[in-house]
């Protein structure tokens, strides 16, 4: 076990094919010996499990160099986890961190898992309508919003892992809805710097544990917004990705993959204990009052991207 307790079981992927099991094998002999090692160290024994090996592995599918380029990526992860930038150290941090930067992100930031799918693996909602990255930022730092950042995908991870043992199999994959309600401009353009940051860094480092992502209650202003957040975005990523606007029945779509129990009120399902957050503008404290740099402004609800 490491310093996080995530676990070393090695269950089969649940959706891994003969071939793909055969190439995890190839992949895991390659890593370990760009490593030197016949065996991964105890603390790294996670990562080598199946189901991690398996998303690096399709996360490089479509390139020249397949095997390489996800050996690459692998072990830059790893240094990345352990040294530049501290995985463990950082979300144990996190956990400990009661200060009132602490305590505005995660009392801001709307996101977060809640309920199960129909295959059983929890879901990840997003309220990025109302999520104000910049303001986060502003009155904490970067850092702070990252690291929350990483401790939910620790807890996704550790999530997907208990789901696993109860099953006897890992699922991969995640189904994520984006709630765009609430998005404003001025909010949301100021953000994109630190999304796509953030992004590129779950891209790197966790990839390939996208199963669908439903974007709802889209504002036709998406449209513009989505054309600078893309770019960053993994090919296979943008392809798993619905956009359904305002006038569209997102609770259908969203039915078709998570019962409406299982989907909290302010959605549209029947589910009444969601705790995610809300989101909202964070009050500028460098403001006279402490209202922030968009108070006044209208959020963008009348006019919705086509389907």
């Amino acid at each position: 076990m490491t310093s996080l307790n995530l676990s070393t079981t090695d269950h089969p992927p649940e959706d891994m094919t003969e071939a793909e099991g055969k190439s995890v094998e190839e992949l895991r002999a390659a890593i370990l010996k760009a490593q030197g090692r016949e065996e991964p160290l105890p603390e790294q024994a996670t990562h080598f499990r199946r189901a991690i090996l398996l998303r690096f592995l399709r996360a490089r599918r479509s390139v020249k160099d397949p095997l390489n380029s996800s050996v690459k990526m692998f072990i830059e992860m790893i240094e990345w986890y352990y040294v530049s930038y501290g995985f463990e150290e950082k979300v144990l941090a996190w956990q400990a961190d009661q200060t009132a930067e602490a305590k505005l992100v995660r009392g801001n930031w709307p996101c977060g898992k809640f309920g199960n799918d129909k295959r059983g693996q929890p879901v990840f909602y997003a309220r990025y309508g109302t999520a104000d990255v910049a303001g986060l930022v502003r009155e904490t730092s970067f850092d702070h919003f990252i690291q929350h950042a990483c401790f939910q995908q620790y807890t996704s991870e550790a999530m997907l892992n208990e789901v696993a043992d109860a099953k006897g199999e890992h699922g991969v994959k995640f189904v994520c809805i984006l709630d765009l309600k609430g998005l404003k401009w001025g909010r949301a353009t100021r953000s994109i710097t630190s999304f796509n940051k953030m992004f590129a860094m779950l891209d790197a480092n966790f990839p390939e544990r996208l199963f669908v992502c439903l974007v709802v209650r889209a504002p036709w202003i998406f449209s513009a917004i989505y054309k600078l957040v893309s770019p960053v975005l993994d090919a296979n990523t943008r392809d798993k990705i619905q956009i359904l606007g305002g006038s569209a029945d997102h609770m259908a779509k969203i039915s078709e993959f998570v019962d409406p129990a299982e989907v909290p009120d302010w959605l549209g399902g029947t589910a009444m204990d969601c705790e995610i957050p809300a989101g909202g503008t964070v009050p500028n404290s460098k403001k006279k009052g402490g209202e922030g740099e968009e108070a006044a402004a209208a959020p963008l609800e009348d006019g919705f991207m086509s389907v």
